[in-house]
């Protein structure tokens, strides 16, 4: 529960922060406590009131959690993007967000003296950026493209290692939602039966 919780949360927080929404009413299918995480999301009641018997307190710890694994997720795939580009370890660890822009749907790395380098989609860095500001990590001009969890720089010789370790994070969350989705597919089966809407695709979403 308290994984649908965070999103239906999530969803109303984030929708009532556009200007031109004032109200928002969130609707949970294909859950067990569909109509109870509904009443109390929209009522905008904490995980903890809504379940007060089966709540451990905030989820806040959680929600983090899926913050720092979306982070490593989001930053694999930048450094895939740069690794393919024939940026070399150094390179990489010596980038600075102010050196790497977007020119249409590309990355661009632009550093003084050197050719300007195309490394991959600009909504890969766009997403990585967006997160690093939601950990309040530094997200100024001279700070480096690439940071662990703390906002601190990789020495070279272990960037390969933590590649290695946010590439597991990323591949751990695909796996995840694909069984997700296959458990969901068979849940409709289920119920709709052979003749009902078993082709029924839910919608991906990146962490």
């Amino acid at each position: 529960m308290n994984f649908a919780y965070l999103m239906a949360e999530d969803v109303r927080r984030v929708l009532l922060a556009v200007a031109e929404i004032d109200e928002v009413t969130v609707s949970l299918g294909d859950h067990c406590a569909a109509a109870e995480i509904e009443a109390a999301v929209n009522a905008g009641l904490s995980f903890a009131e809504a379940f007060p018997g089966e709540a451990a307190g905030s989820l806040e710890a959680l929600r983090r959690t899926f913050l720092r694994k979306g982070f490593l997720s989001r930053q694999e795939r930048l450094l895939k993007g740069l690794r393919q580009a024939g940026c070399s370890p150094a390179m990489i660890c010596a980038l600075q967000l102010g050196e790497v822009s977007t020119q249409g749907d590309t990355i661009m790395i632009r550093q003084p003296g050197s050719e300007p380098v195309e490394c991959g989609s600009a909504a890969t860095l766009q997403r990585y950026l967006e997160r690093r500001a939601e950990l309040a990590l530094d997200c100024s001009p001279a700070a480096p493209l690439i940071v662990d969890l703390e906002g601190t720089p990789f020495a070279v010789e272990k960037l390969e290692a933590h590649y290695a370790a946010a590439r597991t994070v990323r591949v751990a969350l695909e796996a995840n939602g694909s069984f997700c989705r296959a458990l969901l597919t068979l849940h409709r089966i289920d119920t709709a039966g052979p003749a009902g809407p078993a082709s029924m695709g839910g919608r991906h979403v990146q962490s």
